[in-house]
């Protein structure tokens, strides 16, 4: 996993050292990790490594950058569209809606899969592909790549060990 997880870092956040760093700390020094992100750990039940932490770290980093988000299963979809569209990874010229569409907003028992879902359709208008990662809990880490990018992406989170679907396949 250590190799394909900074694989996976890197087709999501080329360049960005910030969270290959992350990341890497987190699989290279535990320990260190832990007590330098204590606070935020804390907040997850965390306060000794595991074998989860590299996993942790890639998931709290891409929040940290705007690079993804976690929503969780309950929310509501009017604010699970509007998360979406504020991640730092949609192109500034991409030609994406941001309206909510008034049956999400007048449906609040709606799930919030199913507003990922709309996402979904909308974004591949613009040549953009929202994917989810299966974290194993009850929160969506959303995720938005270009349609090009999607083979290796998806390939990187297989070999991680961490499944990654699109809204429209995704089960849970």
């Amino acid at each position: 996993m250590t190799t394909d997880l900074l694989t996976l870092v890197e087709l999501l956040a080329p360049g960005d050292v910030e969270i290959t760093r992350a990341v890497r700390s987190a699989m290279d020094e535990p320990a260190v990790y832990v007590e330098r992100h204590a606070k935020t750990l804390r907040l997850r039940g965390i306060s000794a490594p595991h074998s989860e932490l590299p996993v942790i770290a890639f998931s709290d980093a891409l929040i940290e950058h705007g690079l993804s988000e976690e929503l969780d299963w309950r929310e509501m979809p009017a604010v699970a569209i509007q998360t979406v569209w504020s991640l730092r990874c949609i192109p500034s010229g991409a030609a994406v809606s941001e309206m909510v569409p008034t049956e999400l907003e007048a449906d609040e028992e709606r799930p919030c899969i199913d507003a990922l879902r709309l996402a979904e359709r909308e974004l591949a208008r613009a040549g953009l592909a929202l994917r989810i990662f299966n974290m194993r809990n009850d929160a969506y880490l959303v995720v938005v790549v270009e349609d090009h990018a999607i083979p290796a992406v998806e390939g990187a989170a297989k070999a991680a060990d961490l499944p990654l679907q699109p809204p429209s396949l995704y089960t849970g």
